[in-house]
């Protein structure tokens, strides 16, 4: 509806501008403009100066794994589920994991009350309720993965040549980059991800 009810079109990808010539919107006024999200990632001061200070002011080992998983408008139970899977893969592996928390979507308090629990089993655990941009891809930049089903992973991860861990339905259907593995909320597929991330071919 927002498409149709518009005249000019910046699409963020040639596979979008044409879904929008396809719904009958004029090519004089469709433009392949590319992510806005690169111009704010550009803007971005990535260094390693910049880098030691938060691993200050976050207490950051000198490897981990950002967690960033969101509901997938589900039950608060299924949501909590999914998030516990995830994690309890990452702790066979004796990952050190940065989590923060999801947007507010349906089902949110399951992925929260995971969040709590895990870490009063695990020590290696580490969760904020947010992060500022420019020190969440200063982070992300200096992590081994990003894994959950955030679109920083199919946008802002590529770009700082990290590799995501795609999980479930929620960015179905995007354009990604190579670096986009995706699989399903279930611990064998996480942990055959988590090796394909971590070998040298890859």
């Amino acid at each position: 509806a927002i498409t149709k009810l518009s005249n000019f079109h910046f699409a963020s990808n040639l596979q979008s501008k044409k879904r929008i010539l396809q719904l009958g919107e004029k090519y004089q006024f469709c433009f392949n403009f590319g992510d806005t999200h690169i111009d704010s990632l550009k803007k971005v001061n990535v260094n390693k100066k910049n880098f030691e200070k938060l691993k200050i002011k976050y207490q950051l080992p000198n490897n981990y794994v950002v967690y960033l998983l969101h509901p997938e408008g589900k039950s608060r139970i299924e949501n909590l589920k999914n998030s516990n899977i995830t994690l309890n893969t990452l702790k066979s592996f004796k990952k050190n994991i940065l989590a923060i928390y999801p947007c507010t979507d349906f089902g949110y308090l399951g992925i929260i009350n995971s969040l709590k629990i895990f870490k009063k089993n695990y020590k290696n655990i580490k969760i904020f309720k947010n992060i500022i941009y420019s020190d969440f891809i200063n982070i992300l930049k200096n992590s081994e993965f990003l894994i959950g089903n955030s679109s920083s992973g199919i946008i802002e991860a590529p770009c700082a040549k990290i590799p995501t861990i795609n999980i479930g339905d929620r960015q179905k259907g995007r354009l990604h980059a190579d670096s986009v593995i995706n699989c399903s909320a279930n611990e064998e597929d996480i942990h055959r991800a988590i090796k394909k991330s971590n070998s040298k071919e890859y």
